[in-house]
């Protein structure tokens, strides 16, 4: 028996006029009802032929090109699915059409249209829209009675989509609160420099030009990106830039399977293929290594003005969180900090910070946990005021300005997650301090809490 409300609902979402709450309802029902009955409910709806007549060569040329629309992002996903190249929000649609692909596919084909696919591969080609040109193949997926079957479809594909948009977004509100989010982006768009100069996007680079460089990607367990940079087949002494964007945490695996992985807005150089003698890279940023060990073939980081040399360790170097210092943090194994002045070796949870313009070298026992949070995507604080946290922060959300309005005796210490939505992470600030956040037109607005 259905529901007073369900059909209310479901004749306003036939109308068009449908809101929040009538979708969740039309949800909720088509979740717990009967199939059968749910089946015949909308054979019954959406077997009337005059809900689906066409008033003018206008309308119909509208509904061709909906379908086609349709039909072209159906299969532009389902060719991104087979190659894994799916967005996290490109995932979620692709569920929706997924639940119904066969029927989809079935519905939005004709004779036509599968030979003229067959000779090419491009997208989205248009049927005539001329509703009298006499092509049987474009007129044959929009004759009367094909349209019950395919509004069905639609509208069962479209409720999938829903569902899963509605797992994320509660409600409407959300959404509109969503334009002034300041968020983490959800692919790896980093970059190679060349040594002619060239900035190449690594994600929208060919694979025969990634193979020529010696790069492939491929993906973990997880659906992680992992950057494998091989020797170049090309043999030269070229040196490459691997550039991690920022908001991202790239992961790479060098020639000789050493580990690497850069914070955001980092980036390591390397050679085309590494030496007989050493293994030497250079960075700028921050990273953490995992060096694959050969006592013949030591793995040298220039970083500024120093220099680590190492045979097989783990460990953690960073240019950018002093100004005219390098951090080297070791985790496991040994390390040696050179510069131009003194040599040091130090021992599992040590750091040193060394100096650039003296070569003077620092030496203290830290907790590594905290200096290498970043890698377990959390932020670290030591006795921090507002103006040192908002700067770590910048380091990875695309925050415009920030605007501080009244300051108050905190300090910050410790560790705080980082989530994708900025607006999370300051609630959590918020929740420890006396201060406000608001985002506005990714511009942060601090001020002291009343």
């Amino acid at each position: 028996m259905l529901k007073p409300a369900f059909n209310l609902a479901f004749e306003k979402y036939l109308a068009g006029s449908a809101d929040a709450e009538d979708l969740k309802t039309i949800l909720d029902y088509f979740q717990h009802a009967n199939q059968e009955e749910a089946g015949s409910y909308l054979a019954e709806k959406l077997r009337d032929d005059s809900a689906y007549e066409t008033s003018s060569a206008e309308e119909l040329i509208v509904k061709r090109v909906f379908f086609n629309l349709l039909k072209a992002r159906f299969l532009e996903l389902e060719a991104k699915a087979r190659a894994s190249e799916l967005t996290e929000k490109e995932q979620e649609e692709w569920k929706g059409y997924q639940l119904h692909s066969e029927q989809l596919r079935a519905a939005l084909e004709t004779p036509e249209s599968t030979s003229k696919r067959r000779k090419s591969a491009t997208l989205g080609t248009f049927p005539s829209l001329n509703p009298k040109d006499g092509q049987p193949g474009s007129r044959r997926l929009f004759q009367r009675k094909n349209w019950p079957y395919l509004i069905a479809l639609l509208f069962l594909t479209c409720l999938s989509i829903c569902v899963w948009q509605l797992a994320r977004h509660e409600t409407v509100t959300a959404l509109v609160q969503a334009e002034n989010e300041i968020n983490l982006p959800i692919e790896n768009d980093a970059s190679l420099l060349l040594a002619d100069g060239r900035l190449i996007s690594i994600r929208k680079a060919s694979k025969a030009f990634l193979l020529s460089k010696g790069i492939e990607l491929v993906r973990s367990a997880n659906q992680e990106i992992i950057f494998k940079i091989g020797t170049s087949p090309i043999q030269s002494n070229e040196k490459l830039t691997f550039i991690s964007p920022k908001g991202m945490l790239s992961h790479l695996i060098l020639a000789d399977n050493s580990h690497v992985y850069l914070n955001s807005s980092s980036s390591i150089t390397y050679p085309s293929s590494f030496t007989e003698k050493e293994r030497t890279v250079s960075l700028d940023g921050e990273a953490y290594f995992h060096v694959t060990q050969n006592l013949n073939r030591p793995f040298i980081v220039r970083a500024n003005e120093t220099q680590i040399k190492v045979l097989g360790t783990s460990f953690n170097v960073a240019t950018n969180l002093i100004k005219d210092r390098v951090l080297t943090t070791l985790q496991h194994g040994s390390v040696e900090v050179i510069t131009k002045n003194k040599q040091v070796r130090i021992s599992p949870g040590m750091q040193t910070i060394s100096h650039n313009v003296d070569g003077e070298i620092d030496t203290s026992h830290v907790d590594i946990a905290k200096e290498v949070a970043w890698k377990a995507g959390m932020f670290k604080f030591s006795d921090e005021d507002i103006y040192g946290v908002m700067e770590k922060l910048k380091a990875w959300y695309d925050i415009e300005d920030i605007e501080i309005h009244g300051l108050t005796s905190d300090r910050f210490s410790g560790t705080v997650k980082r989530t994708r939505q900025l607006s999370e992470l300051l609630q959590n600030l918020e929740k420890i301090s006396n201060y406000t956040f608001h985002i506005k037109d990714r511009r942060i607005i601090i001020e002291k809490a009343p």
